[in-house]
């Protein structure tokens, strides 16, 4: 996962971030086709609203990407809660 700093933009950071995420939901997706019933419907309540995220990142401005930051890093989190509990 990124780290924004001093040598990394904002938007550079979103947009590394969001590759991130992608990354994290095909890994998702891979191993949901052997976990449990229970971890599936986790993820089907919250593919949609990422999806959405990543829709309204895409579509920001500079003014707003600071805000992006933070849903960006609760999307980071979920993704990676939601991968915690696969069991395989």
């Amino acid at each position: 996962m990124p780290k924004l700093g001093p040598a990394m933009s904002i938007t550079e950071y979103i947009e590394q971030s969001l590759a991130d995420i992608k990354q994290l939901r095909d890994e998702i997706r891979l191993k949901l086709h052997l976990a449990g019933m229970e971890t599936k419907t986790a993820w089907e309540e919250f593919e949609p609203k990422l999806h959405d995220t990543e829709r309204k990142l895409k579509s920001m401005g500079e003014e707003a990407l600071e805000e992006a930051k933070n849903t960006v890093e609760e999307a980071k989190i979920r993704c990676k809660d939601i991968l915690m509990n696969i069991n395989i």
